[in-house]
């Protein structure tokens, strides 16, 4: 079995089951105060989370080895179309955590700044890795992704989100805010208010409502599963030629 001889619609719907099981499977504690940045416990501590940052690398790795490879301009224009059309059935579902896999392993293969490859490119193809590039962009916050998240919120069909950016705001939240402050030393505190004492450092409730909104957000798009046609063969494939860890690619 070859990446390129499966179905792509049929690849994304089995990368969708893999990815939104273990999504599923996320607990609240594992998004804890960073657990997952702790490179010492986050095996143990955020299980789910972790192995959902590994699949995410591991496949847009794959991705830009299947295009960077092959020798012959043929072999990686094959391999190009087949991972857009991937990305595109996985927007179509609304998975966009894979979606944002498949864009990534496109990029650092630097398909626009190959010439060859990039030329010998069907125009759909080309197409479609412009839809993806610019629903999924970087730009003004992802501002495209976010009014495509808003518009299936809260969900009554199934979604993945972008685990990634659901963490970065977590952090910003987090690390952006104090825990404590002490009166009349935080701007969002009225100075009209009276407090027992000058010297209590009260708890910052506004970071603490912040920091639940974002994780409630993204935990909300388990309730709801996908329920495409299980292929083992395909999940098999994916599991163990897909998402293995792989060795660095010879310069």
């Amino acid at each position: 079995m070859h990446f390129q001889e499966m179905d792509p619609k049929v690849v994304a719907q089995q990368l969708t089951l893999i990815e939104h099981r273990l999504f599923s499977a996320i607990q609240p504690e594992e998004i804890y105060h960073q657990a997952w940045n702790d490179r010492v416990n986050r095996e143990r501590t955020s299980p789910n989370l972790w192995s959902m940052i590994q699949v995410f690398n591991r496949a847009a790795h794959f991705i830009s080895q299947q295009i960077m490879k092959p020798q012959s301009v043929p072999s990686r224009v094959s391999a190009v179309i087949h991972a857009v059309q991937i990305g595109l059935s996985c927007l179509k579902f609304n998975n966009f955590n894979t979606a944002f896999e498949i864009l990534a392993g496109l990029n650092t293969a630097r398909i626009t700044k190959s010439p060859l490859t990039w030329q010998a490119l069907p125009a759909r193809t080309k197409r479609g890795f412009h839809k993806l590039s610019n629903v999924l962009s970087t730009r003004d916050n992802y501002k495209e992704y976010r009014e495509r998240l808003r518009l299936v919120s809260p969900p009554t069909r199934p979604v993945l989100p972008f685990v990634g950016i659901s963490l970065t705001d977590l952090v910003f939240a987090e690390n952006g805010n104090p825990t404590y402050f002490i009166p009349g030393e935080h701007s969002t505190v009225s100075t009209e208010w009276h407090y027992p004492s000058p010297s209590i450092h009260y708890i910052n409730v506004s970071k603490l409502r912040l920091m639940s909104t974002v994780m409630s957000h993204l935990l909300s798009f388990q309730r709801i599963p996908y329920h495409f046609e299980e292929s083992t063969s395909i999940q098999s494939w994916i599991l163990q030629v897909m998402l293995v860890e792989q060795p660095p690619m010879d310069a």
